[in-house]
């Protein structure tokens, strides 16, 4: 949804906003300006999630939408080689398709040999993913290459950017 192109009622009606963000993910929790603990369900004024939840939206639609499916762990998910980082973690994490944020946790968990990973542990498997998803793709007999190729490009092309303005 392009926020910048609804009414002005559209806009500020939270009961409207509120669906669009579900259809991306109805795990995504935003502030509040409602009193916490109550079960209010009145919709229709509270600014600080409305105005987080267009943020959200904006955000989505300009940085998000070259992903070829509906989450970065939907992309990376590659059920051998994450058979090959469970096996070198010594470990016996299930592989779960419908649950992919939580197994690649656990696997993260696995790898550092804690019941608990931290951020740095998990990013850190989600990078080598994305590695390993970058050389997957590039491979000519890839069935999804051509997708996958033009989003390497873009990527290429957003990080020679990044590094001749930084120079």
């Amino acid at each position: 949804m392009d926020v910048d192109s609804l009414t002005e009622a559209q806009s500020n009606d939270l009961s409207f906003v509120t669906p669009a963000v579900e259809r991306i993910s109805k795990k995504i929790s935003f502030p509040s300006s409602k009193p916490r603990g109550t079960n209010s369900d009145n919709l229709s004024n509270d600014p600080i999630k409305l105005n987080a939840m267009k943020k959200y939206l904006r955000f989505f639609k300009g940085h998000v939408q070259f992903l070829p499916e509906a989450t970065p762990e939907d992309v990376i998910w590659d059920e051998n080689t994450l058979k090959q980082y469970i096996k070198l973690a010594g470990s016996s994490v299930a592989l779960d398709a419908n649950e992919k944020k939580k197994t690649l946790y656990n696997i993260a968990s696995a790898e550092a040999n804690t019941d608990n990973a931290n951020s740095q542990q998990y990013y850190n498997l989600f990078q080598r993913l994305c590695t390993s998803w970058v050389k997957r793709s590039v491979c000519a007999n890839a069935p999804e290459s051509n997708s996958y190729q033009a989003i390497l490009n873009s990527i290429i092309n957003i990080n020679t950017q990044f590094e001749n303005a930084h120079r």
